[in-house]
């Protein structure tokens, strides 16, 4: 019952993340003909965002996974070095008090 609830709603999501789109390009033209500028940046600006919305979910689709998990170990490592880093600069500056409080 999961498999086949979670496979509709992949496809309720696939078809209207290709409707959309449609339904914008058609809304430019019908805007552009009419001559309405300020609709026609609204028209634009959904086709964009819908757009990128629509490439990132074929970005995932295709394999985004692999690039995200490498991001993501890569964000923790450099995190992690920033933190080895911040730790011996401290102890640097300790060893720096000490040695103006012992003169």
């Amino acid at each position: 019952y999961l498999a086949a609830s979670a496979e509709a709603e992949a496809r309720i999501l696939w078809l209207g993340l290709i409707i959309c789109p449609v339904i914008w390009t058609v809304s430019f033209f019908s805007t552009s003909f009419s001559l309405k500028l300020t609709r026609l940046a609204l028209v634009i600006a959904g086709i964009s965002l819908q757009a990128a919305n629509l490439q990132g979910c074929i970005h995932c689709k295709l394999g985004g996974e692999k690039s995200i998990s490498k991001v993501t170990s890569r964000v923790l490592s450099q995190q992690m070095f920033h933190r080895e880093r911040e730790e011996e600069i401290q102890g640097m500056d300790v060893l720096k008090d000490m040695e103006i409080h012992n003169h």
